[in-house]
């Protein structure tokens, strides 16, 4: 018993440096792929995807999405807030379905403790290989397998399309950096407004923070009220934007049409703001940060663009900066928001 009981600390320090804590969900999180993308979970939304900062050196492990844990032994690990490791050893005993963010999902049946220390945590095999998470299921905790994870990822993003497709408007939840950046600790960040729709009529801008709806609090991983907004028509939305709070009135009713009016606005082109960028380099930070040739940079921190020698000026002092800036930009008609890291 003694050298099995070592043999799993073993396994449990070995698959730590996989798992880290993530304070915008107070949770621990797992780097999901290769890419920058840590999964959590939060109190009012099962999973969350968060962008993980460039100083984050957190390797991801191997993914299992279709796996048969019945009778084997699963090692579960997380985070605490300090930095410590919790973790906890199991026989999975095989799956039953039940109910996780109004959906039916798989469920591991395991015997591992469930207290709230464990929300985030991620699940191997004795192998290293990321087989599931513990993620939040209302008021108890629930370990799902890798594959009802990427489900409800799916889900999550199929509610953002809804959103995104009634108002005009794509929001990220704040990871670390963009909490400083932005001096708050809470809401959900807007990176991008679709011209003419609700959100660009309430006046809605890449760099708001949305901080209430309807009177209710959004939390920094609380994406579940911004999925509610698609069920109805109308909301009063308080953002924060330059450290200030405004209350907008956001409706995907159509503006009122005066009678006899055609419905058309005639008049001369209207400038495109910003300056064209003619070629990106690749792997440099603003390929990272997901610009293109042929966007129009609008804004870098806080200066507008207004000719190709400012914008210049902006980029170089970008370029030696050592702080995180928020870029806007316009590509077709959706003038896009994005933190770029150095």
């Amino acid at each position: 018993m003694r050298r099995m009981s070592a043999f799993f600390s073993d396994r449990a320090a070995d698959f730590a440096a996989l798992v880290q804590y993530v304070p915008a969900s107070d949770a621990s999180g797992l780097r999901w792929g290769a890419g920058d993308t840590l999964i959590t979970t939060s109190p009012n939304r099962p999973v969350v995807a968060l962008r993980a900062g460039r100083a984050d050196t957190t390797r991801a492990p191997l993914l299992v999405p279709s796996d048969s844990m019945r009778g084997q032994w699963a090692v579960i690990v997380a985070r605490r807030r300090d930095g410590g490791v919790v973790s906890a050893v199991s026989l999975v005993g095989g799956r039953v379905t039940t109910t996780c963010g109004g959906q039916l999902v798989s469920e591991y049946v395991i015997t591992a403790p469930s207290h709230d220390g464990f929300a985030g945590a991620a699940l191997f095999d004795l192998a290293g290989r990321a087989v599931g998470m513990v993620i939040r299921c209302g008021r108890r905790l629930a370990a799902l397998p890798t594959a009802e994870i990427l489900r409800l990822l799916s889900a999550a993003d199929a509610l953002g399309s809804r959103v995104h497709e009634r108002f005009g408007f794509t929001v990220q939840p704040l990871d670390d950096a963009a909490r400083r950046y932005f001096r708050t600790d809470s809401g959900q960040l807007v990176v991008a407004v679709v011209d003419g729709a609700p959100a660009a009529r309430a006046g809605w801008q890449p760099g708001d923070v949305i901080v209430e709806i309807d009177g209710a609090s959004v939390g920094a991983a609380d994406a579940g009220r911004l999925d509610a907004l698609a069920d109805s028509a109308a909301h009063t939305v308080v953002i924060r934007r330059n450290g200030s709070l405004r209350s907008t009135r956001l409706s995907a009713e159509p503006p009122n049409q005066r009678d006899g009016d055609f419905g058309v606005r005639l008049g001369g082109t209207r400038a495109v703001p910003g300056v064209a960028i003619g070629a990106v380099s690749a792997g440099s930070a603003a390929d990272s940060a997901g610009l293109e040739a042929g966007d129009r940079l609008v804004r870098v921190g806080s200066v507008t663009v207004s000719s190709a020698q400012v914008a210049q000026r902006l980029l170089d002092q970008l370029a030696r900066a050592d702080t995180p800036t928020f870029l806007i930009f316009r590509r077709d008609s959706v003038t896009h928001g994005v933190l770029v890291r150095r």
